[in-house]
C-alpha cells in the first residue's frame, strides 16, 4: 500500500515523475492525499503491492493503467457552446478574417484544432459554427480534435452525448444537427463527417507533422496542467501549427507574458491571440 499523504513520500514522489516523464503534468500538492486514496484502492483490488503498482504505470506497452491513474485527475467536465462570449468573438470576428485571408490566398480549406477536446463537445462546436457561417460558401471546413485520455477520444468518436452536456446548445442546431434518442442527443451524420478526432500527447506533437496549418487553435483548461517550461515548449509548437495570422484561443491560467514572447494579443478579455503574418 502507499501512505496516504499530503507530502510526496519516496512512491509518491516516484509515481509523480513518472507522470511528470511521460506527459509534462505536474502533480500538486493539493491531489497528493486524494490520488493516494485511489491509488491503494486500485492496489487492493488487483492483490499488488506498491512496487507492482509502480511497474504496471512504467509499463509503456500497455498503457492501460497508466491512463486510468490520468483520468482520476484530468477534469473532462464540459458541455457544447461552454464560453459562449469567447465562441461569438471567434464567429463574429476571427471567422470573418480567416475568410478574408482565404480569399486571398485562394486556399479553400480553413482547419480548426481543439486541443485538449475532452469528450468532443468543443469541437463538435466548433464545427456547428463553421457549417453554420460558412458552410454555403464553397469552403471545406474541418476540425481536429485531440486528448491525450484514449477513452475520451472513444466516446469523442461515438458522438453520444447526455442533457446536461447539450443544454447550451441554441434550441434550432438540436434538430440540425443532432438526433435524439433513449440515451440523449446523437451528432448528426453530417456534422461527424466535419471532425476527426486522435489520441494526442501534447509533449510528443513535434514527431507529427500532420499537426500543423491551422487557421483557429483552441486550448482551453489544459496548460495549467503543466510547469512552465512545458508550458512554452507546447506554446511554441502552437506558434508552428498556426498559418500566418492564425488565432489561438486560451484561457486565464497562462500569464499573457508568455503568450506574448511569440503571439500578439488579439483581444485581451477574451484570452485571443494571434500569430504575425
Amino acid at each position: 500500500m502507499i501512505h496516504a499523504s499530503e507530502e510526496r513520500t519516496d512512491e509518491l514522489a516516484e509515481i509523480c515523475a513518472i507522470i511528470h516523464d511521460r506527459t509534462g503534468i505536474v502533480i500538486t500538492r493539493n491531489l497528493l492525499l486524494p490520488m493516494s486514496r485511489w491509488i491503494n484502492v486500485q492496489i487492493r483490488k488487483q492483490g499488488i503491492d506498491a512496487l507492482d503498482y509502480i511497474k504496471l504505470l512504467r509499463n509503456e506497452s500497455d498503457s492501460s493503467e497508466f491512463d486510468s491513474l490520468l483520468r482520476f485527475f484530468i477534469n473532462h467536465e464540459t458541455f457544447f457552446f461552454r464560453d459562449f462570449d469567447q465562441l461569438a468573438y471567434f464567429a463574429e470576428v476571427c471567422l470573418p478574417e480567416i475568410e478574408s485571408l482565404k480569399q486571398k490566398t485562394g486556399n479553400a480549406t480553413i482547419r480548426i484544432w481543439s486541443a485538449g477536446c475532452s469528450t468532443g463537445e468543443e469541437a463538435y462546436t466548433l464545427a456547428i459554427i463553421l457549417d453554420t457561417m460558412i458552410g454555403n460558401k464553397r469552403l471545406n471546413c474541418q476540425v481536429l480534435g485531440t486528448d491525450i485520455d484514449p477513452q475520451a477520444i472513444d466516446l469523442c468518436r461515438i458522438g453520444q452525448y447526455s442533457e446536461q452536456a447539450r443544454r447550451a446548445v441554441p434550441p434550432e442546431y438540436l434538430p440540425q444537427y443532432f438526433i435524439k434518442n433513449q440515451a440523449g442527443y446523437l451528432v448528426g451524420a453530417e456534422l461527424r463527417k466535419m471532425v476527426v478526432f486522435y489520441q494526442l500527447n501534447l509533449l510528443e506533437i513535434l514527431s507529427f507533422n500532420r499537426y500543423v496549418g491551422f487557421d483557429a487553435l483552441f486550448c482551453k483548461n489544459v496548460l495549467f496542467y503543466f510547469d512552465e517550461i512545458t508550458q512554452e515548449k507546447i506554446l511554441h509548437q502552437f506558434y508552428r501549427s498556426l498559418n500566418p495570422g492564425g488565432f489561438l484561443c486560451l484561457d486565464y491560467s497562462v500569464t499573457i507574458q508568455k503568450i506574448m514572447k511569440q503571439f500578439d494579443l488579439a483581444n485581451m478579455g477574451k484570452f485571443y491571440y494571434r500569430k504575425a503574418f
